[in-house]
């Protein structure tokens, strides 16, 4: 089939001449404006389409990183421990361990520093020692956060004993008892929290979740000067490693003993001591904390005394 097309001089706005086709078949110079108007309109509008999809895809992503984020900042938040941290005077006590005895309040227990000394009561003296500073701020975080201090309240350990006893028609006093005070410091923060009868009533009313927080922060300030009575944390790991050993020979029983065991030191007037280790039982038995004392007296092998099951008060 033949066409017409020829091809004539077409003169462009910028004075150049091209050569264009002609004839029943050609497009005029109207019709090739037409045309690249169309495809510069389609590709205007390919680009902005493609630009919104990016918006689209780019806000989406936004909102999902922004989830993950609120996500990780509420999830730190809501089970994450706070950190504390100790303040700068050296002179005021971090930590301090109180009993009180019949209204009477003496002098601290325990009482640790932020520079780490540590000063005990003894007697009607004191007896000092020394913690390094990470390990006085780790105890404090102990005390806080593991043994909740920070979160529970006096009152609310006397409420949830007195529904107890309520509950079980067992009474929330025990006569001769003392009160404990524990008190912490922070650069930001003073905690303080008190309880009756901690260590008995802890074992009369098990349930009482907050009284048993008390108990393990009131454990681990009494093995805190334990250790101080003993000469430090090298001379309590020798007399753990003694007390397993003569467990293991004298009664034939694999029971872990570590320096973090030691409860309490006593020294009688003929020169013995007894150091006693309180072991808790393993994870997920039902037995009771097993009491091991441990006798040194001069001139005499070292010898131990095992009571089957901790104590017990109905």
């Amino acid at each position: 089939m033949e066409t017409d097309l020829v091809v004539v001089p077409r003169f462009c706005p910028d004075g150049t001449r091209t050569m264009a086709a002609s004839g029943s078949n050609a497009r005029g110079p109207t019709d090739d404006r037409l045309i690249n108007l169309s495809i510069f309109r389609f590709e205007a509008f390919t680009r902005m389409t493609e630009i919104e999809n990016l918006t689209l895809r780019l806000r989406s992503m936004m909102r999902y990183w922004t989830f993950l984020l609120c996500l990780g900042v509420l999830t730190r938040v809501a089970g994450a421990d706070p950190e504390f941290s100790l303040p700068e005077d050296p002179t005021v006590p971090v930590v301090e361990l109180w009993y009180v005895h019949q209204g009477v309040l003496q002098a601290p227990e325990v009482a640790v520093f932020s520079n780490g000394r540590v000063q005990i009561r003894v007697g009607e003296g004191s007896l000092w020692g020394e913690l390094p500073r990470d390990q006085v701020l780790s105890l404090v975080q102990s005390l806080l956060a593991t043994d909740r201090l920070a979160r529970i309240t006096t009152g609310e350990i006397d409420r949830a004993i007195a529904e107890e006893s309520q509950r079980t028609r067992l009474s929330a006093t025990i006569q001769g008892a003392g009160d404990t005070i524990i008190r912490i410091r922070t650069a930001t923060a003073v905690y303080r929290v008190d309880g009756h009868a901690v260590g008995l009533l802890s074992t009369r009313f098990p349930q009482v979740h907050s009284l048993r927080c008390l108990y393990s922060a009131q454990s681990r300030l009494e093995n805190v000067r334990a250790v101080v009575m003993v000469g430090g944390i090298p001379a309590a790991e020798r007399l753990a490693h003694l007390a397993q050993l003569q467990l293991q020979s004298e009664l034939g029983e694999q029971i872990p003993v570590g320096q973090e065991n030691l409860s309490c030191v006593h020294s009688l007037t003929d020169g013995t001591r007894c150091c006693q280790f309180l072991v808790p039982a393993p994870a997920g038995s039902e037995a009771s904390p097993r009491i091991i004392s441990l006798f040194e007296s001069p001139g005499e092998a070292p010898r131990i005394s095992v009571l089957p099951e901790g104590p017990s008060l109905r």
